[in-house]
């Protein structure tokens, strides 16, 4: 299969949204649904465009987005930690590429994902796990569906995730800490743990120590 590149690298990064900013440059759909995608993550955005569509516009119901009806220049890209290239003219997109180049600024070009240096992920949340997954292929309609059925598997383990985590908290100062965090992240442990045995067995390896948990967690 030529047509399929599957020898590229990747990187994933989990970046803080509360203190991303990300500057848009174009005001239309591309710029859309960027946009869209980056305030339902919560992040600080900037849209830079001589003129903005109706659905562009209508992003003003967030408060965390900032409209900047101008050209672009290169001053505008200095404080921001993401540009997102959405415009139709190349000699702009070009001019905006090097600016980022030689700024070591993050960039996603819309026109051209393979002149991008990153790019949106499928991204899905359960209660205590996050989510981001991409294909080498280039179809995001296959991965939106196989996106949707691992968030259905992950839901399954949400109960699981608490009360690993809790344990981990109240092992915090407990030398057997490292020994008992192996213990329970085991496909045995996870086994007994659905079954609604998952203190007794804590207890049966590591008795002395208060495992009680919440009520659902222990065999009515």
């Amino acid at each position: 299969m030529e047509w399929i590149n599957l020898q590229g690298k990747y990187n994933f990064i989990a970046l803080k949204s509360k203190r991303i900013r990300i500057l848009i440059v174009g005001g239309g759909r591309a710029a859309f649904i960027k946009g869209k995608a980056f305030l339902d993550r919560g992040c600080s955005l900037y849209i830079l465009a001589p003129k903005f569509s109706k659905n562009v516009l209508n992003l003003k119901n967030y408060d965390n987005v900032e409209f900047i009806k101008n050209n672009y220049d290169e001053k505008y890209i200095l404080d921001k930690h993401l540009v997102v290239i959405a415009t139709e003219d190349e000699e702009v997109n070009n001019e905006i590429r090097n600016n980022c180049d030689s700024l070591s600024k993050l960039y996603i070009d819309c026109s051209d994902k393979d002149k991008s240096l990153c790019f949106n992920s499928f991204q899905r949340e359960s209660k205590t796990m996050v989510l981001a997954l991409n294909n080498k292929t280039g179809c995001p309609k296959a991965t939106s569906f196989i996106g949707e059925k691992i968030k259905k598997d992950l839901e399954r383990y949400d109960n699981y995730i608490e009360y690993v985590t809790y344990i981990r908290s109240i092992t915090k100062n407990n030398s057997m800490r490292d020994k008992i965090i192996d213990f329970i992240c085991s496909n045995d442990f996870h086994f007994f743990f659905e079954k609604g045995y998952g203190n007794l067995i804590l207890s049966m390896f590591y008795g002395g120590m208060d495992f009680e948990f919440y009520n659902s967690y222990k065999k009515k």
